[in-house]
């Protein structure tokens, strides 16, 4: 164990439930006897009791950017009265457009203090805010990306490290024989979002008996894919709603394969490696992703599952053929191994992570 006194705040800007690997970090000042406090932003529950450690910031979303713009300046000012109160020793910002809000106290008060947590690509496409970024990174003390995508649109930097979507979940050491199964059920598990991908997925397995979608989570506003299904008549797809992080391994095991069909048409989507890859690993669940994008290549090269065009691929074919040809003993045997190359990036993330609270 560290000993260490010292403070560290964690900055998010949204509910902690929302911010599963916020908790690795919870785990590991807990473990290491280091001190700290979570600042999130209550945008839905707004009558949620905060625990000792949290300090909300409590406003229900609003449609339009100029209540978002407004929402963010009050979070901003709530977050920098909270570091002033406490004077803490270290802080972490949780994704890049709070990052950037907070950007100039930053730089002026926790100059190599702070860990900055790049999980996915915002406006980084505007060249002066892919150099607030780089310039973020570069006054940081250590900053982690989720995606080895992600260096498509960063500067190389000594100070960044890899910081994976993993969740401590127990590995399963079986898996389903897909080719003995009458009924495959395909999950999508999380925020419900990606319409034009997934339609053109529902419309290629349309009311076909062996392969049943399942949608579960939240959807978001542009995604109904409930009223699609309704109006096409499709007969197949089923929709489970919001689920807490608990309820995940057995949601997982209630599946056979993982949708992670995101499309291939902004680095958004073709530079991230989500939650559900690791996820499907260690559930040892088969993934199906998008040709074109960095989660395609990785599944490839691991032999977790296959990926398609959504749009132009007979897909029915294709699942057909994976099915068919599905062997136990290897899908388990690839999952582990990349769940071992995983291991090596976590105990580099973890000497990091000390290395920060020491220094």
């Amino acid at each position: 164990m560290v000993s260490n006194r010292m403070n560290v705040c964690i900055i998010g800007h949204t509910e902690r439930n929302y911010l599963p690997y916020m908790e690795k970090y919870v785990r590991f000042f807990e473990e290491n006897g280091v001190e700290y406090d979570i600042i999130c932003w209550e945008r839905e529950d707004t009558q949620k009791k905060a625990s000792e450690h949290e300090f909300p910031f409590v406003e229900e979303a609003r449609p339009g950017k100029f209540y978002k713009f407004l929402s963010y300046m009050r979070f901003r000012r709530h977050v920098i009265s909270c570091l002033k109160k406490k004077k803490y020793d270290r802080v972490i910002v949780l994704t890049t457009v709070p990052a950037i809000a907070l950007g100039g106290y930053l730089k002026s008060h926790f100059s190599g203090r702070y860990l900055f947590d790049i999980r996915d690509y915002s406006f980084e496409r505007l060249g002066f805010y892919r150099k607030w970024v780089n310039a973020l990174i570069e006054n940081s003390a250590l900053t982690t990306i989720s995606s080895h995508g992600f260096m498509e649109f960063l500067e190389p930097n000594p100070k960044i490290i890899i910081n994976h979507n993993i969740t401590p979940y127990e590995p399963e050491s079986q898996t389903a024989n897909l080719a003995q199964k009458q009924v495959i059920n395909i999950g999508f598990i999380g925020g419900v979002r990606y319409f034009d991908e997934n339609t053109f997925l529902i419309d290629k397995l349309k009311n076909t008996f062996r392969y049943q979608l399942w949608y579960i989570g939240k959807p978001t506003p542009d995604c109904d894919l409930q009223s699609y299904c309704a109006q096409h008549e499709v007969t197949n797809v089923s929709f489970i709603g919001k689920f807490t992080n608990d309820q995940k391994p057995e949601l997982y095991k209630s599946v056979d394969m993982i949708n992670s069909i995101y499309g291939s048409d902004s680095l958004e989507v073709t530079t991230a490696l989500p939650n559900r890859l690791y996820e499907a690993c260690i559930f040892k669940k088969p993934i199906i992703s998008s040709k074109g994008t960095y989660l395609g290549e990785v599944i490839k090269q691991y032999g977790l599952g296959f990926v398609v065009d959504a749009e132009n691929d007979d897909i029915l074919a294709i699942a057909n053929d994976y099915v068919e040809h599905f062997n136990p003993e290897s899908f388990i045997r690839h999952c582990n191994d990349f769940l071992a190359m995983i291991a090596q990036d976590e105990e580099n993330l973890q000497n990091a992570l000390k290395k920060f609270i020491r220094e």
